[in-house]
């Protein structure tokens, strides 16, 4: 196994994978989550999911390790466990060009401006439909060189989540800059979130 591994993640590095998969159902979907985490998902998908060892789910079915440079923020899936899989970006976030803005990686954002201090992992599992999260929009396009009032600092009402799991929310600022309104339905993980608020503070 050492030999032919192929995954840069460790065989012992948790992942997660739906109960059927576990009793022997095949993998019909593989996601590489935003951060970096693995799923292995059955035909139905529906069960709540268990973590194991990524070597575990390898020695289950070798077929996996075709995965193995699936970047983040992708899935792969099939229709059989012969058959190919097929690659696409599964996020449903907000780019550039289609939206106008893109939402800052608050985490990483927060390493290199003090005005951010993101909120403690528990807390984000615990977001939940109904509360309010700040997020970060910059208003051009990811590689283009920074300029000043290009980022917005919104708030956003969570109102579901996605098949992935990912949060759905409103915009609920008016925005200075045009590409984003009030009420707009946006997509966004976990790591998108700059503040979460206190409905102590509200009126």
């Amino acid at each position: 196994m050492a030999n032919s591994w192929k995954f840069t993640d460790e065989p012992l590095t948790a992942c997660y994978v739906t109960q059927p998969v576990l009793k022997g159902s095949p993998i019909a979907r593989v996601i590489h989550d935003f951060d970096g985490d693995w799923q292995f998902i059955d035909k139905a998908g529906t069960s709540k999911p268990k973590v194991v060892s990524l070597e575990s789910i390898v020695k289950q079915d070798p077929t996996v390790q075709e995965l193995h440079d699936l970047p983040y923020g992708w899935f792969a899936e099939r229709d059989t466990p012969s058959a190919p899989w097929r690659r696409a970006k599964y996020n449903a976030f907000p780019e550039f060009p289609t939206n106008g803005y893109y939402l800052e990686d608050a985490i990483g954002f927060s390493m290199n401006f003090e005005d951010i201090e993101t909120p403690d992992e528990d807390d984000l599992l615990e977001l939940q439909e109904g509360d309010q999260v700040k997020l970060l929009f910059r208003f051009a396009d990811e590689n283009e060189e920074r300029l000043d009032n290009q980022v917005e600092k919104m708030w956003v009402d969570i109102i579901g989540f996605d098949s992935f799991g990912d949060f759905i929310g409103t915009i609920a600022n008016d925005a200075l800059h045009p590409a984003a309104k009030f009420g707009d339905e946006v997509h966004f993980h976990a790591r998108h979130v700059a503040e979460i608020g206190d409905p102590s503070q509200e009126d």
